[in-house]
């Protein structure tokens, strides 16, 4: 048994809708500096489940790209990899790591493109989607 309540007299407020911006950068290395870190939690995994995931989100000549990584920080993980280029030294086991320690580093990212189909009602768009795929030291 639910609490669920039918509401036959509302408003809603009807919206402009915002077109999706991407960022326009081509396949390559750039110099950049990474702005913050999200923690994202319980993200739908599109099977049911959920799961957390870190945003990365880096300056690349005053343009804001975001790279994605499991919020698991083990050896075999990108986070731990991203962390030791931002660091200089890899992380070590058992501790807790601080997003804030990396905040403001210098590096550099490599930008690849993959398609990405929207659909909003009977329009389908596909974009190409710019994404960090690995992270190296700067120059």
């Amino acid at each position: 048994m639910t609490n669920e309540t039918a509401v036959k007299n509302f408003k809603i407020g009807v919206k402009d809708a915002k077109a999706f911006e991407i960022p326009e950068i081509k396949d390559g290395i750039y110099e950049a500096v990474l702005i913050d870190m999200e923690l994202k939690v319980n993200v739908p995994d599109g099977k049911g489940g959920a799961f957390d995931m870190l945003q990365w989100n880096f300056d690349v000549s005053g343009q804001k790209i975001q790279g994605k990584t499991s919020a698991i920080i083990s050896p075999l993980s990108n986070a731990y990899s991203w962390i030791k280029v931002l660091t200089g030294e890899a992380p070590k086991i058992g501790t807790d790591f601080n997003p804030l320690s990396v905040q403001g580093s210098k590096c550099q990212i490599s930008i690849k493109h993959r398609q990405k189909t929207k659909t909003f009602g009977t329009d389908t768009q596909i974009q190409s989607i710019p994404y960090i795929s690995d992270v190296f030291p700067p120059k």
